[in-house]
């Protein structure tokens, strides 16, 4: 046993030990091994992580960066839309202004130039009828017929002479022209037209004055065009704080409540609107259907506009 088995023992002894060396040897290599190959992946990964928060640095900053330009754009865009919306309202007030004017004018060329001549013509047609003697009858009846003519043209251009500026709106003032103009309003359509007067001052500027006038004027004929009402209310108030118009029917209204539509129908309180903007004014338009409309100016004492100077806030 000594000389055979404790030999092969020893050997046996050494090739484990070998082995256990062997294996902890290539386990030592593994773990370097992986030691290394963790190393290069962390590496790696930092990189990545690196790459990745330079280029959304990057992304991030041109996105502000185009974020800044568009939100430039917008502002610029919405100044230039701003101050073109000024010109155009500066644009309708000066074109206001040149209607009224110009009305002005046609008004005073009829009254004091074809109104006169008519008369003149009528009173020449009226002496040449007490002229002609009774033997020619058909020569009086052809003056007659001119004379009735003659009339019926004087009212005309009378009426048309109103209609473009009434006289009575710088002779005598605000309240008489809007009593006129209902009383006009109840002879031509037959409905009843109440109008009351409160502390309505002499002093109002000409730009006021022809609003109001302009407004009530469009009203009406809305009255008489859509209506179909059996009565109509028209009142004209000033107080300290402001001039208000009220003009209100009992008809068949509007769909759309108090909001100023765009349409056919509705283009004459878009043109009220406009009125009342150009004097800084508020235009309400309230309607219920088959209960009425109420139309309502209001013109704050602190924007009535001087002759040099108009205001542009509208509300509607």
């Amino acid at each position: 046993m000594q000389e055979d088995i404790l030999p092969r023992s020893e050997l046996a002894s050494r090739l484990v030990r070998e082995l256990e060396r062997a294996n902890h040897g290539s386990l030592e290599e593994s773990e370097e091994e992986f030691r290394d190959t963790r190393t290069a992946a962390t590496k790696r990964l930092l990189y990545l992580l690196g790459a990745g928060l330079f280029v959304g640095c990057l992304v991030a900053y041109f996105s502000l960066r185009y974020s800044d330009h568009l939100e430039k754009q917008a502002a610029n865009r919405f100044l230039q839309v701003s101050e073109a919306k000024i010109e155009l309202e500066r644009l309708s007030v000066r074109l206001m202004e040149i209607q009224e004017e110009e009305r002005r004018r046609l008004s005073r060329e009829l009254h004091d130039e074809i109104v006169q001549n008519l008369a003149v013509l009528k009173m020449d047609i009226t002496q040449s009828q007490a002229l002609v003697s009774t033997r020619v009858p058909e020569a009086r009846e052809t003056l007659a017929r001119a004379r009735a003519l003659a009339e019926r043209t004087v009212r005309s251009v009378r009426d048309i002479s109103i209609l473009l500026r009434p006289s009575l709106l710088d002779d005598l003032g605000l309240g008489p022209a809007l009593q006129w103009q209902t009383e006009d309003f109840c002879r031509r359509t037959g409905v009843p037209c109440d109008f009351e007067e409160q502390d309505v001052s002499e002093t109002l500027s000409d730009a006021v004055k022809t609003c109001v006038y302009r407004v009530t004027q469009e009203a009406l004929r809305n009255c008489e065009k859509h209506s179909r009402a059996t009565h109509v209310y028209v009142r004209l108030a000033q107080t300290p704080e402001a001039v208000t118009v009220e003009i209100q029917d009992n008809g068949v209204g509007f769909a759309g409540g108090s909001a100023v539509q765009r349409g056919p129908r509705h283009l004459g309180l878009l043109g009220m609107r406009e009125r009342a903007a150009a004097v800084g004014g508020h235009l309400t338009a309230t309607s219920t259907p088959n209960k009425g409309t109420k139309v309502t100016l209001t013109i704050p004492t602190s924007t009535v506009p001087s002759e040099n100077n108009q205001a542009v806030e509208i509300y509607a």
